[in-house]
């Protein structure tokens, strides 16, 4: 069973709209249990709209660019399995973990956090504020300052964060016992709209009809007074088969998708068995993530330190030299 964390990236304000209307369930996806519904909990609701959110930024006087990602979505939930049979108590402990991780992580730029009860699995939808505050240094005849600036940063959620990240969180819920994910895998996570779009035109051909179709015409053919050779018969059967599932791609694909799933799953146990051995290097890693982190918390606030003692400097000699022309 594994720890699932997904992340994506919110690029203009009607898709920060749209998500906060699927979120509080403004709008109803066609896989929603609506009978279920009100066993949802909204945990953090400081932002919950696209307009909100545009205050915020503008409040803060953001400058924003064209291109500026708007927030960051995260859904957090676990393999359908680890929810059979769940007893109240265990799944109210998971979900007070998943809030703790996330409060732990990202701290104020949490803006909201709702948990949906009304679909397959219990999950977590997470939205976080992308504003960054800088110090820059400039210089003109009257010397060197420094200006704040304020803008949205997504570069922070960049490979190398996202990789600490599934594992951080793996690592968090390791109590539940859940694991991570394959890292380096090449899977790619498919939209539920995507999935059954493919099953829709999978399902569509009429697979009996098809071959009955194609043996009609072939093996009539190849007949001699209704009777055909078992080996011409076999050889046929094998090629109208695969002809068939190419014609298909969606089922073809589907397919294979089986396939890299059972082959990743062994692959997944494999990696669980050696897994033990690698606790303390993961915990040693994350320490060290901690603490990269503080240092450089520590140094932007030691710049905005030097800045302020640099004004104040500044202004004491102003003061000197206006009391001396005196």
């Amino acid at each position: 069973m594994f720890a699932i964390l997904r992340t994506k990236r919110i690029k203009d304000y009607t898709a920060v709209s749209n998500m906060f209307k699927h979120n509080l369930r403004q709008k109803y996806a066609t896989n929603v249990d609506k009978s279920r519904s009100p066993s949802n909990k909204v945990y953090i609701d400081k932002i919950i709209s696209s307009s909100e959110l545009k205050s915020y930024y503008d409040e803060l006087e953001v400058q924003e660019k064209s291109n500026s990602v708007k927030a960051i979505e995260l859904v957090l939930t676990a393999s359908p399995e680890f929810f059979e049979n769940i007893s109240k108590d265990k799944l109210e402990a998971w979900k007070k973990s998943q809030v703790d991780f996330l409060k732990a992580e990202y701290g104020k730029r949490l803006k909201f956090l709702v948990c949906h009860e009304d679909e397959t699995s219990p999950h977590f939808h997470a939205v976080i504020s992308l504003e960054e505050r800088k110090i820059h240094k400039y210089k003109n005849q009257k010397g060197e300052f420094f200006k704040e600036k304020t803008t949205l940063n997504s570069r922070h959620f960049n490979r190398e964060y996202l990789i600490a990240l599934q594992s951080k969180y793996a690592q968090h819920n390791k109590r539940f016992g859940l694991n991570r994910g394959l890292l380096n895998s090449k899977a790619r996570h498919k939209e539920l709209k995507e999935f059954q779009a493919d099953v829709k035109k999978s399902l569509s051909l009429n697979v009996d009809e098809a071959i009955e179709e194609a043996f009609d015409k072939a093996l009539k053919a190849k007949s001699r007074m209704g009777y055909i050779k078992y080996t011409d018969a076999k050889a046929f059967f094998i090629h109208t088969v695969n002809r068939l599932t190419r014609k298909n791609k969606n089922l073809k694909t589907a397919l294979q998708s089986s396939k890299d799933y059972w082959k990743k799953s062994k692959e997944a146990d494999a990696i669980k068995a050696k897994e033990k051995d690698l606790s303390n290097l993961r915990a040693e890693y994350f320490e060290s993530v901690s603490k990269y982190q503080n240092i450089v918390k520590e140094n932007i606030e030691l710049k905005q330190q030097v800045a302020e003692y640099k004004n104040k400097e500044e202004e004491k000699k102003r003061i000197i030299i206006i009391i001396q022309s005196h």
